[in-house]
């Protein structure tokens, strides 16, 4: 399960509270914390989440691949990324220099049964759906035949390009919005220090791809 941590929490405060939370479990080290990620939308987050759960994955959620590269890359294990950031050449580089680091990847939010079969091409660790009913259905059929299941079709070529989401300057607007919002309410992304310590070891993810 991926906590989504608001950028609008203290994270000293929240993370103690999931700490102390988790504690009232019996092996809880072992057994519940490795089922759990925590979802970093700022790097506010990092040094905080690193010395109070250091025993918890980091996944940066994020709507910019760049951002991703300059302020979480060597921070997180993984990145929950909006799927149609993916979708680009640029989606398509950071995919590979993730299968090649190890760092797992979380698509969002995947609700048509095209991109749901897009993730699973790319070979996604996780989806994150409001319908996953759908996809429960599509994996029977990938477990069955995985060539034909996944095989291209018309649709999926031309799908981007009917989908005003995917058109370049509106992916810009959407992320260059949610930026915005996240420094106004966390402070500037520039102004954090994470220290070196915060860094993850390469290939600590553990991947397990969706399909």
């Amino acid at each position: 399960m991926q906590i989504d941590c608001k950028v609008e929490n203290d994270p000293v405060k929240l993370f103690g509270l999931i700490k102390a939370e988790m504690e009232r479990f019996s092996g809880w080290e072992t057994v519940l914390a490795p089922r759990l990620v925590l979802g970093l939308w700022h790097p506010k987050f990092l040094e905080p989440a690193a010395t109070i759960l250091p025993f918890m994955r980091r996944f940066c959620i994020s709507m910019s691949i760049p951002e991703i590269r300059k302020y979480f890359w060597n921070h997180c294990q993984g990145f929950s990324v909006w799927y149609r950031q993916l979708d680009t050449p640029d989606g398509a580089r950071f995919r590979a220099e993730c299968a090649a680091a190890g760092k797992e990847i979380c698509a969002w939010t995947v609700n048509g049964r095209d991109e749901m079969l897009q993730c699973a091409r790319w070979g996604i660790y996780s989806i994150i759906t409001d319908k996953p009913e759908l996809w429960r259905e599509l994996k029977k059929g990938i477990v069955a035949d995985r060539t034909r299941a996944l095989r291209p079709t018309l649709q999926s070529y031309i799908l981007p390009y009917l989908t005003v989401e995917s058109w370049w300057f509106e992916r810009q607007r959407k992320s260059r919005e949610e930026t915005v919002y996240l420094e106004k309410e966390g402070g500037r992304f520039d102004d954090i220090v994470v220290p070196p310590s915060v860094a993850v070891a390469p290939g600590s993810g553990i991947l397990h791809p969706i399909a």
